[in-house]
């Protein structure tokens, strides 16, 4: 299930990158093109594909990253309130 990164317009946001962070990702696929596809990709490829994968696929790692991370908070929520057990707490 897709709940969606949304704009206030309703539209699929891209994500972004720094500069650093973009030519960092862009050497990572040349590199895996090369070694592990024996293929040469060249810069500006790269620069496109990492452009697709950030506009196309990019909303399903976010979003299942929030649902781990609320997965996550709710367990921890659980397993605090199961701590209180057999305490009486007074509001």
């Amino acid at each position: 299930m897709v709940f969606g990164w949304i704009n206030e317009k309703r539209e699929t946001m891209q994500i972004e990158f720094t500069k650093q962070e973009k030519e960092l990702l862009v050497q990572k696929l040349k590199h895996y093109f090369t070694n592990e596809l024996d293929q040469d990709i060249g810069q500006f490829d790269a620069e496109f594909l990492l452009d697709f994968f950030g506009k196309e696929l990019g909303v399903y790692y976010y979003n299942r990253g929030l649902i781990d991370a609320q997965l996550l908070m709710l367990f921890m929520s659980w397993k605090f309130l199961l701590s209180f057990r057999g305490s009486r707490i007074v509001f």
